[in-house]
């Protein structure tokens, strides 16, 4: 059996003093679904807005949206739709907060993915 098999009556000390179990400190809200949603939805829209520029649907819109977007976000959007349709799993200790070093970690990996984020990132120069 693995190290968590079973019951702790440690882990449950809360319940037979009274006190509130300790909530961990993450991003969660009611629905935790709402920021992958809307990140799809923009994949979507931006995919949507690029293709439509690439026929010229657009009018006068049509080059400074083909200059910016790419049509590929499309395809990430569907992909992203099918993901995270089903939601999200459970942690193995939900009342565990996070060590200072996992925050620490966390931030420096969001600021090189928004450091590495490109809105064309393949173009064709002429």
């Amino acid at each position: 059996m693995g190290r968590n098999a079973g019951h702790r009556p440690e882990s449950y000390s809360h319940v037979a003093i009274g006190r509130r179990p300790h909530r961990p400190r993450t991003f969660r809200t009611k629905n935790p679904q709402i920021l992958s949603r809307a990140l799809v939805a923009a994949l979507l829209a931006a995919g949507s807005l690029s293709l439509l520029a690439t026929f010229e649907v657009l009018g006068p819109l049509n080059k400074p949206i083909a200059a910016h977007l790419w049509p590929g976000w499309l395809i990430w959007g569907i992909f992203g739709f099918f993901i995270t349709r089903r939601g999200y799993p459970n942690t193995l200790n939900e009342m565990e907060p996070l060590r200072p070093y996992a925050w620490v970690w966390g931030v420096v990996g969001l600021v090189i993915f928004i450091l590495c984020f490109m809105p064309n990132p393949i173009g064709v120069f002429n």
